[in-house]
This record gives structure tokens, C-alpha cells and sequence, in this order.
């Protein structure tokens, strides 16, 4: 199958959304075989195929170059690559596109390697800055890599880098001179709503090591208050270690996106945890479990700090 192909089967709001992610110009009018031309004669160009593995993350990078080696192969790492049509998903394995199978990295110097290195460096602190502000002004955001990359950091640099992350999904983007999270930038009123919670609150610093664990979009701290709560499902509604601690998961990322007591409950529910009007003492040592947890969770409204930690900081600029 060709990638053209591939594109003529998505429809014609799709295609023109790529176009779009793409930063193309003069699509809007076109007709869906003529939108599948123009995007498949700019990703089989020589500088967007460049700055398309500059940008693709480690795993699905590895993965594509063994792909390349036998054609076809599975792992959820080739997902980026089929989303963008590079690969398709034939008989539960991925299978490369006929314009990508003579593909080789070779065609790219030394340089590139170099490069890419350097890219997911960044990468990989747009994606935890991302993960642990939810919206972070780019002045605040190149001070802050000024202080954690020192003399090895360079503005001019930094801006070609975002310019190549454009080119590959990421869990970010920009917006009115900010770096925001993907899922507040799909929906407008939740982000005024952070934008106007984050005005005047410090950002919280962490270091290097630390916060480079939030380029993985699912890691977060697991506080005492975390463990606590999973042993509450697993005490209570009789729930295995691993489901408890996924369902803790999710409602600390609920938490983190400052998702109601009610939507917690709602989610829990869904679950299969649901309070009987027998429960009422069960429901309150849950609610001050819960409340532990929120209040030592971080969160985008705080700029990065815990409700305990933003409460100490306010207290203290209060003196």
C-alpha cells in the first residue's frame, strides 16, 4: 500500500487537519484527492522526513528503524508512524508503506544523530514542563531551562526545536506565547479557567532529575496519600493491587486537572465503586483520604505545587 493511499482513505476534515499541523499553506480550498497529493508530496520531501524523525520520540524511532529491517512488525511504540501514514496496521502487525521500504537513515549525515540528540533533550523537558504546569509562559519557561542547561543552553536553538516538535505530535503545543498542555489546548474554557487560577502563584522548581520524570505523561509522584487510598480499594470494594493502583492513578490525574469531588465519585462509580446509603462512614473516611491525596497532589492550578505547599508560600508572603 502506498501513502497516498493511506491519505485518500481519511476524510477530508482529516486530511485538511494534518495539513494544518503541518503549517501548510493554501490547502483550504482543495479537494480531498488533491489534499492527499499535497500531503504526501510533503512528507516524502527530504527536510519534512528530517524533521519528522528529528522529533519522533526514542521508542518508535527504534522501532521504526527495526521495521525497516523486517517490513512488518507490532509494538504500540509504531502508533506515532500510522497515525501520520508512514505505516499501516495489516492483520495485527505494522506494515511500512511501498515509498518508506528504501527508506534509509543513512541519507542523513553525522549531524543529524547529533542533532536528534539534542531535540529530544528539549523534547523532553517541553513534554514535563507540559505534564506538570499545564501552562507555562515561554519567558518563564527558557529562564527556567537557562537555570537547569546553564552556558549549554541557547534561545536561538530552542526556537528551531519547537519549530521541529511542530512536525511530530506532541502532548504540547503553543499558545499566546505560552507552552500548554495538548488536552487544555482542545478545550478553550478549561484553560481560561487554569490561565486565571495560575495568575500571580510562583512556578514550582524541582529538580533536574525529578522533573525530567514528567516527559513520561503518565508518571506521577506516588505520594504516602496515594498508596493509602489504593489500599482503601483494595480493603474495601476488594479490588487486586494492580487494578487499585490504576484506579488511584487515574484519580490523581483527575486531581492534577482539578476534576470535582462529584466527578470522582461519578468515575468511581463507572468503576464499580459505588457508596450504599449503608456506607456513611466508609464514604467520610474515603472523602478524607481523598482529601489528603488532593491536598498533596500537584496541580496545574498551583503552577507545579500542592495545595499544602501553595497554602505555606501564601501564608508566608501574608507575614
Amino acid at each position: 500500500m502506498k501513502l497516498i493511499d493511506i491519505l485518500q482513505n481519511r476524510t477530508v476534515s482529516e486530511l485538511k487537519e494534518q495539513c494544518a499541523s503541518y503549517r501548510l499553506a493554501r490547502y483550504s480550498k482543495l479537494k480531498k484527492a488533491e489534499l492527499a497529493q499535497l500531503l504526501s508530496e510533503t512528507m516524502l520531501s527530504d527536510d519534512f522526513l528530517e524533521k519528522f524523525f528529528l522529533a519522533l520520540d526514542e521508542p518508535a524511532f527504534r522501532n521504526f528503524e527495526k521495521l525497516l529491517k523486517k517490513k512488518s512488525c507490532s509494538g504500540a511504540w509504531l502508533i506515532p508512524l500510522a497515525n501520520v501514514g508512514y505505516v499501516y496496521l495489516d492483520k495485527d502487525s505494522f506494515q511500512i508503506v511501498e515509498e518508506m521500504q528504501s527508506f534509509d537513515y543513512k541519507r542523513f549525515d553525522g549531524a543529524f544523530y547529533k542533532h536528534r540528540k539534542q531535540v529530544q533533550k528539549y523534547r523532553d523537558y517541553l513534554n514535563a514542563f507540559a505534564n506538570l504546569y499545564g501552562i507555562l509562559p515561554y519567558r518563564e519557561m527558557t529562564g527556567m531551562l537557562r537555570a537547569y542547561e546553564g552556558a549549554a543552553f541557547d534561545e536561538e536553538e530552542l526556537f528551531d526545536i519547537c519549530s521541529i516538535l511542530d512536525i511530530c505530535g506532541q502532548s504540547f503545543t503553543f499558545m499566546d506565547d505560552r507552552l500548554v498542555v495538548e488536552t487544555l489546548a482542545i478545550e478553550p474554557e478549561f484553560y481560561d479557567e487554569i490561565l486565571r487560577a495560575q495568575f500571580g502563584k510562583p512556578y514550582a522548581r524541582l529538580p533536574k532529575t525529578e522533573l525530567l520524570k514528567y516527559a513520561d505523561n503518565l508518571y506521577f509522584e506516588k505520594t504516602p496519600q496515594y498508596f493509602a487510598v489504593a489500599r482503601f480499594f483494595q480493603t474495601v470494594f476488594h479490588l487486586n493491587p494492580k487494578f487499585s493502583a490504576e484506579l488511584t492513578a487515574d484519580i490523581v490525574g483527575l486531581i492534577q486537572a482539578e476534576a470535582s469531588f462529584s466527578t470522582i465519585l461519578e468515575y468511581m462509580d463507572d468503576m464499580g465503586c459505588r457508596f450504599t446509603q449503608f456506607d456513611e462512614d466508609v464514604a467520610l473516611h474515603f472523602m478524607s483520604l481523598y482529601t489528603d491525596l488532593h491536598n498533596n497532589t500537584r496541580i496545574w492550578y498551583n503552577c507545579g505545587y500542592t495545595p499544602n505547599a501553595m497554602s505555606r508560600i501564601q501564608a508566608e508572603n501574608n507575614r
